[in-house]
């Protein structure tokens, strides 16, 4: 095949292509790779390659040779890179767990999701947390559980608790198994919540105390003791003004419930089965329905 000349000048564009293509290229990688610019702010140094910025401590920095002019490999910036994520990440564990106690799962999940670390990365900066016991979740189940003990909260609730923050089931049931409740602050608790129910039917009033103790995190049993534990430590002064209070809101009651019911286009036999059914409804008893009609002699009929 025979050969053909290159047209007239071409080999001299040709280079000069390659020339500018070559300056492009350094152009390019002088704006990414060169340090331009050197800041302290406080503990730290600031680099800044173009508007591209990296965090160095200043340990880091004084361990290098830095300075507005001095070039970079993409693989030197890549490591710088990382290193300032990673001390960042130290500093802000450094400044969580110094503020208050968390589980393992708590921080591996703030690390990850803050500065996207790998689990090599997360265990290589919690592992001294852990020789030096600052990261122990024994620990923090057992001081959480007593401090929600001590808060008036039950077993169930603290069980839960744990549970959603990522503390192991063994963990939990071992913790658990110690938790005792505090009455001191349970029967305050139930006696605040009790002073809103003292006009409230006995029945309507021992229900909502014992929902009260089963919201709080007690079993069905615990709440079932508790909750006697508690009626038999009321003063018996407590006891009288709670049965005035009750007497007064059912005559309240019952008035009312006459009063709606008479005026209703119905039957005498209606009308008594509808006053009965509302009382019963809000609690009272059958006995102290009819006490209340035979006191005051009320009939139905117009």
């Amino acid at each position: 095949t025979p050969c053909i000349a290159p047209r007239k000048g071409f080999t001299k564009e040709l280079s000069m292509s390659i020339k500018k293509q070559s300056d492009i290229s350094t152009e390019d990688r002088i704006s990414s790779f060169t340090l331009t610019q050197v800041e302290r702010k406080g503990k730290e140094r600031l680099l800044f390659f173009g508007k591209k910025k990296v965090v160095l401590s200043t340990e880091d920095y004084l361990s290098g040779y830095y300075y507005p002019g001095k070039k970079f490999s993409p693989f030197e910036r890549e490591l710088l890179e990382e290193k300032s994520r990673l001390r960042k990440a130290q500093d802000y564990l450094s400044s969580l767990l110094g503020k208050k106690s968390y589980c393992e799962k708590e921080v591996e999940d703030k690390l990850k999701k803050k500065f996207h670390l790998s689990r090599e990365e997360r265990e290589r900066l919690l592992s001294p947390y852990r020789k030096e016991g600052i990261l122990n979740d024994e620990s923090f189940a057992k001081d959480f559980a007593e401090r929600k003990s001590e808060e008036g909260y039950g077993r169930k609730y603290i069980e839960a608790k744990l549970r959603r923050k990522g503390v192991s089931l063994e963990t939990i049931s071992r913790v658990s198994a110690k938790i005792e409740p505090n009455r001191e602050i349970l029967f305050s608790l139930l006696s605040k919540k009790d002073r809103s129910l003292a006009a409230k039917p006995e029945k309507r009033r021992k229900e909502a105390l014992f929902s009260f103790l089963l919201y709080r995190g007690f079993s069905f049993d615990e709440a079932s003791l508790l909750l006697e534990d508690y009626s038999s430590s009321l003063p018996e002064e407590n006891v009288t003004e709670r049965r005035q209070k009750k007497t007064e809101y059912f005559k309240k009651e019952a008035e009312k419930c006459y009063n709606a019911v008479r005026k209703k286009k119905t039957d005498d036999y209606h009308r008594k089965a509808s006053f009965r059914s509302k009382l019963i409804q809000k609690g009272f008893s059958s006995e102290e329905i009819d006490s209340f009609l035979n006191e005051r002699g009320y009939k139905f009929h117009d």
